[in-house]
Parts: C-alpha cells; structure tokens; sequence
C-alpha cells in the first residue's frame, strides 16, 4: 500500500469514528461507560465528551505518524525498504482501533447487548492479520518485535519474525474461531497471549545460541 492510498484510508477511517461519535452523542447520558472488564461488565464511567470522540483522535494522531515516524527514522533503520508493509499494518491497526470503537459504542447504547465476544474475536483477527506481515518487517524503531536482541543481531531479527508472523497469525485465526463458536474466554486469551509474546523469549534464546556459537 503506497503512503496516499495509506493517509486517504486512515483519515476516512478517523471521519467514520467521529461521525458515529457524533451521531450517538445526542442520545446518550452525560456520563458513558469507558472500560468494561473481562465479563464485558462496565467498570468505569467518564465524560462522554472526551469517551466518545477519545478513539477518533487516536486514530487522526495514527494518520499524522504515517508519514512522521518513517521521516524520524535514523539513517540505519529506515523504513523505506518495507514502507508498504508499515503503510499496510498501520492501516490495519486504524481499522481495527474504528471497530473496536463502533462496537463499544453499539454496546453502550444497546446494553442488552454483549459485545465482549465480537470484541475480542475482532482483535484477535486484526493481530493475527497484523502479526502475518511481520515476517516483512526490517529492523526499526517503530513497529515490529523489537527487543534488545532482535535489534543487537539482524539473524534474530528475520528469525524472530518469521516465528512471531506464524504464531500470531495462527494464534489469531484460531482465537477468533474459538470465540466466536463460545469458548470461554479467558483461557483463549491467555493462550493467545502466550503464543503472541513467545517469540520474545525465543528472541532471547536464539541470541544467546548464536553468541555462543560466534555466529551473531
């Protein structure tokens, strides 16, 4: 995805948030629910000034660092040799940032009904396609799984990655349809957390082997 296609995306996503914002705005309390807990139960309340249009402006902020973070890129990680890679995922991410968004929303008015799968099982979707182009990710400061080894050693960098695409793909596509066919929740959480964040410890153990080896 060129870095056009990439902006006109993300500012049409950031309009379609706050025009759903500003369409519920009328019709809703002057407090709104602004985090719910694993049960899909509200847990806290602010403003709805600042909950409804809070996502909008995340995802406007998303679109001005588009073009930002690849401009303050040092000179030895640009993002150049991947840039429509970084343009996809970072649409992706504003994607998924409007459903959520919609979806919350449609639970606040609607408080009948529960949004907790369709949340969860969308995020799940959303990492996974995420998590699938990592594999094309070069090393940067920005996006990526970025420890200290992967950026010590290029080698752990690609090999980390490679795993990392395969896991959280495989990971999310697997959660969402566990989710959405009625497992419980949680214990598909936990487990595809510990299949997103692996490739993290596996970042550190390949370091270690090729540095014994001298093979960094």
């Amino acid at each position: 995805m060129n870095t056009r296609t990439a902006l006109v995306t993300s500012i049409l996503l950031a309009i379609v948030a706050a025009g759903y914002s500003a369409y519920l705005y009328p019709s809703l309390l002057d407090q709104i629910p602004s985090h719910w807990n694993i049960n899909g139960q509200p847990d806290q309340w602010g403003p709805k000034g600042f909950t409804l249009f809070l996502m909008p402006g995340i995802i406007a902020l998303m679109t001005l660092l588009i073009p930002a973070l690849p401009y303050l890129s040092p000179q030895k990680f640009k993002i150049d040799d991947f840039r429509g890679t970084y343009n996809t995922i970072m649409v992706l991410v504003a994607l998924m940032m409007t459903s959520m968004h919609v979806l919350i929303l449609r639970s606040t008015v609607n408080p009948h009904l529960d949004a907790t799968r369709p949340i969860f099982g969308s995020m799940m979707i959303f990492v996974g396609l995420i998590g699938n182009m990592l594999g094309k990710v070069k090393p940067n400061f920005y996006m990526g799984i970025r420890t200290p080894w992967t950026l010590a050693s290029e080698k752990v960098w690609v090999a980390t990655h490679r795993l990392g695409a395969r896991l959280m793909f495989g990971a999310g596509l697997l959660g969402a349809i566990l989710v959405f066919v009625g497992a419980p929740i949680m214990p598909v959480f936990i487990l595809f957390m510990a299949a997103t964040l692996y490739p993290v410890l596996y970042s550190f153990l390949l370091y270690k082997r090729l540095e014994s080896n001298q093979a960094i």
